[in-house]
């Protein structure tokens, strides 16, 4: 098994709605494979993306120089995924790794195109989720250069499984289960490690760590 060095760091975001206790199952994981940890929480409903990408931006400059990693990884689940591209299209930190996205709205959801019209004013995220083509998120550019990957899941009634994807991404892999439910899934946190390790996912039960 191919254990990275402590000075590799992982960053978590949690998604719209949520709070950092969402990841911390994943966190935990994380550490038990020899990375450390940040597990970053926000506000998420009041402010917009732009300024969750900013202060996320911060965060990671901070990271660094509190702490000079080797390298800095990156796992988000739904709108945390749209945060952190956005932050990484800003700005990418000189020693960035892998990031991994967890069912991300790339593409935007269905669900909040439905509900920002009656919730939009209360949580302005809604309308940047939304799957309409002039939304804030459909407008966002890729991440080229970024070794990206995106687990999807195969419920989702929250995100579209065609929405998840990117035309940067290195992987994309479906695994069982509902949106939320994600970031809990042993499986999921199996695959997070494979690509932070290797940026492929294990597709096959003969591929090895």
């Amino acid at each position: 098994m191919i254990r990275p060095a402590k000075s590799e760091v992982v960053v978590l975001l949690h998604g719209l709605g949520a709070h950092r206790l969402v990841m911390v199952r994943l966190s935990h994981y994380l550490k038990a494979h020899g990375y450390q940890a940040a597990n970053w929480g926000y506000r998420s409903i009041r402010d917009s993306i732009e300024s969750h990408a900013m202060a996320f931006q911060q965060q990671l400059g901070e990271l660094m120089s509190q702490q000079p990693y080797r390298r800095i990884h990156v796992v988000a689940h739904s709108m945390g995924s749209i945060i952190a591209r956005r932050a990484l299209g800003l700005a990418r930190p000189a020693k960035l790794g892998r990031f991994v996205m967890l069912g991300p709205p790339n593409a935007g959801s269905h669900v909040a195109r439905r509900l920002a019209p009656a919730l939009g004013g209360l949580c302005p995220p809604l309308r940047e989720l939304s799957d309409l083509p002039e939304s804030y998120v459909n407008r966002l550019g890729e991440l080229p250069g970024v070794e990206l990957g995106v687990i999807a899941a195969a419920a989702d009634r929250v995100v579209k499984l065609d929405s998840t994807s990117l035309a940067c991404q290195r992987d994309h892999i479906v695994l069982p289960g509902h949106h939320g439910m994600l970031p809990w899934r042993r499986d999921t946190a199996e695959q997070t490690v494979h690509f932070l390790k290797h940026g492929r996912f294990n597709h096959g039960s003969d591929s090895r760590e």
